[in-house]
């Protein structure tokens, strides 16, 4: 029977300051997305933040997947070896979003890759984003003013590709 772990664990054990995990973590470079109802509100939302007490790694990940997404965004790049520095609200890069349509950035994510990672992953972005679905006509509306264009369009393709591997 085990009484206590400590007689198996190496005498500086409760010495170890970091895992070799950690200190990977303090070479890499982190976005911190910000999101606020104005650039104000998250400026001081960055002042506030106290980095001597700060793992990144796990702020990025709250920022990212746990706070809502307000109107005004912004983000920072950081590292955990220069917070200190890194996380000031000058450093920001904040834009506002325009209330007619979510959004005035002109940038998108795109999905590099071989290709879908599941079956109907474009299905879902095609029926549940406007925006995909209108890039998708306008590209197919480039292909057809090629010279020698393609038979198919690529919204055509997608939906026959859809209906006969629906799972």
């Amino acid at each position: 029977m085990l009484e206590a772990a400590d007689s198996f664990l190496p005498p500086d054990y409760n010495k170890s300051t970091a895992s070799a995990e950690i200190l990977t973590l303090l070479n890499k470079t982190f976005l911190l997305p910000f999101s606020a109802s104005n650039a104000s509100s998250i400026e001081r939302y960055v002042s506030q933040l106290g980095p001597d007490r700060l793992n990144i790694a796990d702020l990025a990940y709250t920022l990212s997947t746990r706070k809502s997404k307000l109107p005004t965004r912004g983000f920072l790049l950081a590292r955990q070896d220069h917070l200190k520095h890194d996380l000031r609200a000058e450093h920001l890069q904040i834009q506002a979003s325009s209330p007619k349509n979510g959004a005035s950035s002109s940038f998108a994510f795109v999905f590099t890759g071989q290709g879908a990672q599941w079956a109907e992953m474009g299905k879902g972005l095609i029926e549940q984003f406007p925006i995909v679905r209108a890039s998708i006509q306008r590209m197919d509306a480039v292909l057809s003013k090629l010279p020698h264009p393609p038979p198919w369009t690529l919204l055509g393709m997608s939906r026959i590709y859809m209906r006969n591997h629906v799972l």
